[in-house]
């Protein structure tokens, strides 16, 4: 469980994140929903410990700040929307996962092995380990980096938009793995643009809007709420049809006071 007291972050004299008070439970899957300039990925940076803030910021109790790094590691997997590409191959980036299990010799036993190996094929890249991280498409790097990720075996995983740059069926694919993770017992934590996928697949929504929260509550609760065709200028409401893909599409933003984008 992260719980967040009047957390506030500013980059010079703007401040992006104005005093977010909120908790994210233990085995939900969250989406932080929000537009562009809202204040998401600093939301993530700060509870991975990678931005300075004010307030409070605890872990499972403990507070951020007085956890070691590597400590933190072992509570929380933080995964960028952008990443480096170094000249290595799949397997040795996803043994970077094990790093903060490991003592100061930062040797590998053979249970960190078999971790690896497991978080390989759970990911689906055990075909490329042994491919260097440039010879990958897209669509497989991700796979690696998430790998990573698994092997680091927190309870709670943080991702900043991890279906960016991903065509939709890479898109479908991740989504179903991180599905798959959350419903094993991890916590998962989601920066989302696409509001179908969000309202999709989360348990949990979190609406940032301008540096604040704006609204909070299970996808259900949050159709027709007005928070979010302020935030985004559009509504998202259910879709029965047996065809649709995510069961709920982007609609006109409704009429009447409290709602609209402006």
């Amino acid at each position: 469980m992260i719980e967040l007291k009047e957390l506030r972050v500013a980059y010079g004299e703007k401040e992006v994140l104005k005093g977010v008070t909120t908790v994210f439970a233990q085995g939900a899957f969250t989406c932080v929903i929000g537009p562009n300039g809202g204040g998401k990925s600093t939301l993530l940076r700060a509870m991975a410990g990678l931005a300075a803030y004010r307030g409070g910021v605890r872990v499972d109790g403990a507070d951020l700040q007085e956890l070691s790094r590597r400590g933190r590691a072992q509570k929380l997997a933080y995964l960028p929307q952008t990443r480096p590409v170094p000249d290595i191959d799949a397997r040795t980036l996803i043994a970077h996962g094990r790093f903060p299990h490991l003592g100061f010799s930062k040797t590998l036993t053979a249970r960190d092995r078999e971790l690896v190996e497991q978080a390989a094929v759970r990911t689906g890249c055990a075909a490329f380990l042994d491919r260097k991280l440039g010879e990958l498409s897209g669509g497989e790097r991700q796979r690696v980096y998430l790998a990573m990720v698994v092997a680091q075996d927190a309870r709670t995983i943080l991702l900043d938009e991890p279906c960016t740059y991903l065509d939709i069926r890479h898109q479908l694919e991740l989504l179903e793995l991180l599905q798959s993770l959350h419903a094993s017992g991890r916590s998962v934590i989601m920066v989302a643009h696409d509001l179908p996928q969000a309202f999709a697949c989360a348990t949990e929504l979190k609406v940032l809007d301008g540096g604040a929260l704006a609204a909070e509550g299970t996808p259900e609760s949050l159709f027709g709420h007005p928070a979010v065709p302020r935030a985004f200028g559009v509504a998202v409401a259910r879709d029965e049809r047996p065809d649709s893909l995510y069961h709920c599409r982007l609609t006109a933003p409704p009429e009447g006071p409290g709602h609209g984008a402006g």
